[in-house]
């Protein structure tokens, strides 16, 4: 992927199987995914990295221990982080009704958008779906 791609957006489910020990494949194509691009094209919202907190420490079948959790975290400091605020929250509303989204895929697409993303990397949309200039990408299709 070369630069002129991004930035790029990665969904929860991204950083969570970059955690996930028990699904080995998709953990594999996740961090190399995050290794290839350039960390200052990477964009996330406060709602994914509240997800991925959410999901290592007590979804998984393995759950990671929360100070581990909380130093991943820290990690993605490196990366653009955007906030949820009420405008974005709007926006999602109205891609709700326009593409019967739930609320919480809108707001990832809006946080996107939001972040001048092209490519939006997730397993939980369509692959190759668009939204206006945003691409939907799943890395775990074969």
């Amino acid at each position: 992927m070369s630069e002129g791609e991004g930035p790029f957006f990665l969904d929860s489910n991204i950083l969570i199987y970059a955690f996930d020990t028990l699904e080995p494949v998709k953990r594999g194509r996740s961090r190399a995914l995050i290794e290839r691009l350039p960390a200052e094209a990477i964009v996330l919202s406060a709602q994914v990295v509240n997800e991925f907190y959410f999901t290592v420490t007590r979804k998984l079948r393995r759950p990671v221990p929360a100070a581990e959790a909380e130093e991943a975290v820290r990690g993605l400091s490196g990366f653009r982080i955007l906030p949820l605020d009420y405008r974005l929250s709007m926006s999602a509303m109205e891609l709700v009704r326009k593409h019967q989204l739930s609320i919480w895929d809108a707001l990832i697409v809006e946080s996107a958008i939001e972040g001048r993303c092209r490519t939006l990397f997730s397993e939980d949309f369509q692959d190759g779906r668009k939204y206006g200039t945003l691409k939907v990408t799943n890395p775990f299709g074969d």
